[in-house]
């Protein structure tokens, strides 16, 4: 997705967010051009107006930099960026602020930064935003916290601009969860393939480790490809008294595979699932989230080649 804020407006209670305009450069240099401002967010503060200015024409032409207006007095007090800074058009974006030191301790950062979020998930719809911080900076630290990001990573970062290293620290928030996000995968491709994870993991900074355990944590999840249909067999208490291991056996003798595996012409996938919740119907198991109840070990096949047949494959 390309981040255009050209006619974008965000309000909350003091703050107008919009566009940058070439005459906000006295505000822009005013704030821009104090030590220690730019520095936090990892670029050098402005000792020249012809060098903020450049750097303004920048802002405009990209389009996905806000200015910050304190409504109270129509000032320019800061920028807000959502900002592309891994994958191009990727539905997840990365947020960055700048507030100009005479606002700092008022609440203007947090107040800014949820309005964003609402404006990203709900206009943009995107399915997550990124932020970071560098370690010995708390303040941002605490507008992260307060704003509802949970912690991903700590790595180094370069800071081009001041030609340093720093240890910073990564964020993620998402609109929903990360196991929305593998429910939508998953129903996107069947099963959840490594490059998605892998692209998750980029995008969001969340290691690749700790994405793989929520993925192997929940039943739900497939990290490998199923066949065209799949047969989920109940291995509940109700169903297990009434014969489930023998209604296994059969479906395993009938698909030449064993629990968890695909048949060899793709089209069936066997696995079992602790309860389906169908106990009166037991032994239970569902083929494409149709439920088949009251089985036998020769009805459990039966079923199978229906579907075969359905295929023109028996």
């Amino acid at each position: 997705m390309i981040i255009d804020l050209t006619n974008k407006t965000i309000e909350t209670p003091r703050l107008l967010l919009r566009a940058w305009r070439i005459t906000d450069i006295d505000d822009f240099f005013e704030y821009a051009s104090v030590e220690g401002v730019g520095e936090a967010a990892g670029w050098k503060h402005y000792t020249s107006k012809t060098a903020a200015e450049e750097r303004l024409r920048i802002f405009i032409a990209q389009k996905d930099v806000f200015a910050i207006i304190y409504k109270e007095n129509n000032k320019v007090i800061g920028s807000f960026g959502i900002l592309e800074r891994i994958v191009k058009d990727s539905s997840v974006k990365e947020l960055g602020y700048v507030i100009s030191k005479d606002y700092w301790g008022r609440g203007l950062a947090t107040e800014a930064t949820k309005a964003v979020i609402d404006f990203c998930f709900n206009d943009l719809n995107l399915y997550a935003v990124t932020c970071a911080h560098f370690a010995e900076n708390i303040r941002s630290k605490r507008v992260i916290e307060k704003c509802g990001f949970s912690f991903a990573c700590k790595k180094t970062h370069y800071a081009e601009q001041l030609d340093k290293d720093f240890e910073a620290c990564f964020y993620v928030r998402f609109k929903e969860s990360l196991i929305a996000v593998l429910q939508n995968i998953q129903e996107k491709f069947g099963y959840l393939p490594k490059k998605e994870l892998a692209d998750i993991s980029e995008q969001t900074h969340i290691p690749i480790a700790k994405i793989l355990g929520v993925a192997t944590f929940y039943a739900q999840f497939r990290l490998e490809p199923v066949g065209k249909h799949l047969i989920v067999l109940c291995q509940g208490t109700a169903c297990h008294v009434n014969g489930a291991e023998e209604i296994a056996a059969a479906i395993k003798e009938e698909l030449e595979i064993q629990d968890g595996c695909t048949t060899k012409d793709g089209l069936f996938t066997f696995t079992t699932a602790a309860c389906l919740g169908c106990c009166s119907l037991s032994p239970v198991m569902t083929v494409d989230g149709e439920t088949f109840g009251a089985l036998t070990p020769a009805k459990a096949k039966t079923i199978i080649n229906d579907f075969r047949r359905k295929e023109g494959t028996e």
